[in-house]
């Protein structure tokens, strides 16, 4: 299965099919009812687990029942100790969900989690998003998690998938051990379903069934003793059945005595022993790998096609403890059952080491060959091959830095100790990138420094291009733009022509180094645009068309934002659009545009899309800005968590969340929450305009003296940045209204009314139209009637979101008790509660409100007819 991390051409990984296809049922499968009974009412419940010791027929349980399943899509994923960490785990089950259906996880392409549960909070809200919008019943079965239960943020995320998984969702977790989340309270709620090893034993019907199936006829008595034997333990009656032989009376007898003495792995040794001696090499070579095809036991063997087809068919046609993997226009796949495994490995360790490594070295070199490159640098590792790491390095690091799988690198290189890794210039300056992407910064820039020292005297060696870029990479992720611009600038100075993807990210990188300047940053990523669209990748197009989006969208360039951030996701599936870590500049950038068209539900949609995207990659200033233009929106719908929402998006990055530019009625919030912060604000009126207009803000709030400071500083705002613009203007008529310039208010209002009207951004002046509202009454309308009708519409429609309908019943309770006359203490006495409830409440009455006292804020119900 060439199916990689993005499920597609563009993915340096490939997958095991053995892994994430559902397993073929045996043909002597025991038919059991009773298991089946309770397994048919896992499609009732989120969760069914199936636990026993080994052997005890879970597998073949769970496929019995599942084979009747009819039009319910099932995935498969077979879990093993390799997959314990948190971004394996989940990029296997996102494949194996496409396998049953790719509609289920269409889009969960890009898995990028470190350690820790939190971290994988937003692929899980993605996953079960997905698995919602498919809308179908289906099942995903887990074999072997007792391979992982060890790994904390496995088991946590699983638990959470599980609780949170829409209805039509069903898992089936197989495991030798008790799952290692509580369950209680689901068993509680009816929504779990247990088959235990006490339900998984074979009765002595069952037991006699299991023999005859064999070909082996039991009497009665002869049942008996070998479920007793065998304690109705399924794996030890297959192995009694195989010693049987040929059924005679004297060969069942021999076969029981050696039951009743042991039924352990001594069964597999005499199972094993009577197999012809190439029939053990060929179990024992073929055991270096987890899975096998046909080609990769024919390479691990040295055997021809059809001598290693004929060792495979002998030990599936007796069920010698293999099972097939069927794959559509593909090998079929094997893998041995876990104890004839074990043993198998036993046997694999008494082999002479240099006859050991040859194999495992042949396997390693099939599955570099075929592309199975997690898997070939997982038997390099085991070999103390380090070359043979560096080497999939080497070979894929371009291609994974041009499909955004930087990550991958990552998790190869974690198979080199520290020394091995720095033996390669190339590899060190390769993963110097990715470390820094997520957040191994001192390791990225160790690899990058170890590179550069030992670049040779040729200065137009690619690797000092290289290291070049990686310096201009490493400095954008931490915001220093000077050296993003030189770094970039040298770097495009030295890489090929024909370097399209790196010389293409470099002239990225270096309109990027304008984000303060952001209409040089619009012309020089319009540049940019204009230079690759003969380049080919999709993931440049949508780094490029999306950074230029955003600064389109901030800039107040309303239809090219959306423009752009269309022609981004249209590089896309559109159920892979949610998933895909570069975009999220993109969903930024439609953001802002519905929330510019008074479009605030679909804000805080795009914000749930936005943050189920990989935490790696996206920057903080572009969570933040988003979390604060939700803050925004959830203001404008009258909920009360709007102002919370902005607080954290200003603990994330205050630049970024500057950027969205705060309302009046969130600088007042700010205010009275850190009041001592806000005051130093009030001192500083220079700087990036964002913050500017917020401090000028705040000034409205608490520093009237130097108001006509902030609107000299306000009006000055170049008008080629829009958004910007028309809000310096809002917030410098309300200033001048306040000093009771009453004219220059006027003038500043028209001006912002016309540019609003002009470029589709009237929710700049909506936002903040409580406090407008004196500044329009005195508007005079002889000039430009229709500016003046249009702008009384504008502020009228905001009238119109009720406030008796964002506000909560007991807001109102304490509103009415304050516009009768009471005081805190007398309306907490009143409506029998404290003080700092009564307070609570108030704060966010004014936050809703837009007003700064009880005084206007009864005013303003009173004029809206509430009070």
């Amino acid at each position: 299965m060439r199916m990689g991390v993005n499920g597609g051409a563009e993915s340096g990984v490939a997958l095991l099919p053995s892994k994430v296809t559902v397993p073929a049922l045996p043909a002597n499968a025991v038919d059991r009812p009773q298991v089946l009974a309770k397994l048919a009412r896992a499609l009732e419940v989120p969760l069914t687990s199936v636990v026993s010791s080994a052997g005890f027929g879970k597998t073949t349980s769970v496929l019995s029942w599942a084979s009747a399943l009819e039009g319910v899509p099932l995935a498969w994923y077979r879990v093993e100790a390799e997959d314990a960490s948190p971004e394996r785990f989940w990029l296997y089950l996102a494949a194996a969900l496409r396998m049953a259906d790719e509609r289920i996880c269409m889009g969960l392409d890009e898995v990028r989690i470190a350690d820790g549960f939190e971290n994988a909070r937003p692929t899980l809200d993605a996953l079960v998003l997905q698995m919602a919008e498919f809308g179908r019943d289906f099942v995903c079965v887990l074999e072997d998690f007792h391979e992982v239960q060890a790994c904390g943020a496995v088991r946590q995320g699983m638990l959470y998938l599980v609780r949170h998984a829409p209805a039509n969702a069903h898992f089936v977790i197989t495991s030798r051990q008790a799952l290692g989340f509580p369950t209680s309270k689901m068993k509680v709620a009816g929504e779990l379903v247990e088959v235990t090893e006490a339900d998984l034993r074979f009765s002595v019907e069952e037991t006699e069934a299991l023999f005859s199936g064999m070909g082996v006829r039991l009497a009665r008595e002869e049942a008996r003793a070998v479920h007793e034997g065998t304690r109705g333990w399924a794996a030890g009656g297959k192995l009694v059945a195989l010693l049987c032989g040929d059924g005679s009376k004297v060969e069942v007898d021999r076969a029981l005595c050696r039951a009743r003495s042991s039924i352990s792995d001594y069964l597999f040794e005499e199972v094993f022993s009577v197999l012809g001696e190439d029939r053990q090499r060929f179990l024992v070579a073929t055991s270096v790998v987890g899975s096998f095809c046909l080609p990769l036991a024919e390479r691990i063997t040295g055997l021809s096609r059809a001598q290693t087809a004929e060792q495979i068919d002998f030990l599936v046609t007796n069920n010698l403890f293999i099972e097939r993997f069927e794959r559509k226009n593909g090998e079929d796949w094997y893998r041995y059952h876990p104890l004839l495994s074990d043993l198998l490995h036993q046997r694999l360790a008494r082999l002479d080491g240099e006859r050991a490594d040859g194999l495992r070295s042949a396997a390693r070199d099939w599955l570099e060959e075929n592309g199975h490159f997690d898997e070939a640098v997982k038997a390099s590792a085991e070999l103390g091959d380090w070359e043979g790491v560096r080497r999939v390095i080497v070979r894929n690091w371009i291609q994974l830095y041009m499909s955004d799988n930087h990550y991958v690198l990552v998790r190869w290189a974690a198979c080199l100790p520290r020394g091995e890794l720095m033996r390669s210039p190339l590899v060190c300056a390769a993963l110097s990138m990715p470390y820094a992407l997520c957040g191994s910064f001192e390791l990225g820039e160790a690899c990058l420094k170890n590179a550069i020292d030992h670049l040779q005297d040729g200065r137009e060696d690619f690797l000092f291009a290289l290291c070049l870029a990686q310096k201009a990479f490493i400095s954008s992720f931490r915001g220093l733009n000077d050296e993003m611009r030189s770094y970039a600038g040298k770097a495009l100075a030295y890489l090929p022509e024909q370097e399209r993807y790196l010389r293409g990210m470099m002239l990225q990188v270096m309109a990027g180094s304008r984000i303060d300047e952001p209409l040089e940053a619009k012309v020089l990523f319009e540049r940019a645009v204009g230079e690759q669209r003969g380049y080919g990748n999709r993931n440049l197009f949508c780094s490029a068309y999306s950074n230029l989006a955003l600064i389109c969208a901030n800039l107040g360039y309303v239809d090219e934002a959306s423009f752009w951030a269309e022609q981004a996701m249209g590089l896309y599936d559109e159920r892979e659009r949610p998933f895909k870590p570069m975009l999220a500049f993109a969903f930024l950038a439609l953001m802002i545009c519905r929330y510019e068209r008074g479009e605030f539900e679909q804000v805080v949609h795009l914000h749930g899309v936005l943050d189920s995207v990989s935490a790696e990659g996206v920057l903080p200033s572009c969570r933040a800005e988003a979390e604060a233009l939700k803050a925004k929106a959830l203001v404008r719908l009258g909920r009360d968590e709007g102002c919370q929402a902005f607080f954290r998006a200003l603990d994330g990055s205050e630049d970024g969340a500057l950027a969205a530019f705060p309302t009046l009625g969130m600088a007042r919030a700010y205010c009275a929450a850190f009041r001592t912060r806000a005051l130093e604000r009030c001192e500083n009126l220079e700087g990036r305009t964002q913050t500017v207009l917020f401090n000028s803000m705040v000034v409205c709030c608490l520093a009237p003296e130097r108001f006509e400071e902030a609107c000299a500083r306000l009006e000055s705002v170049d008008s080629e940045e829009r958004a910007a613009h028309v809000r310096a203007l809002v917030l410098a008529a309300v200033l001048h209204e306040r000093s009771a310039r009453h004219s220059r208010a006027a003038n500043c209002l028209a001006r912002a009314a016309r540019l609003a009207r002009e470029h589709g951004l009237a929710e700049a002046l909506a936002e903040n139209a409580v406090d407008l509202r004196p500044a329009v009454a005195r508007l005079s309308s002889d000039e430009d009637p229709g500016l003046c009708a249009w702008l009384r519409g504008v502020l009228d429609a905001d009238a119109k979101c009720s406030v008796d309908v964002r506000l909560t019943d007991r807001e109102l309770d304490v509103m009415r008790c304050v516009s009768a006359g009471d005081t805190v203490a007398q309306t907490a006495q009143r409506l029998f509660v404290s003080r700092d409830t009564v307070k609570k409440h108030l704060a966010n009455v004014y936050a809703k409100l837009g007003a700064h006292s009880k005084m206007q804020a009864v005013a303003i119900l009173r004029d809206k007819g509430v009070l």
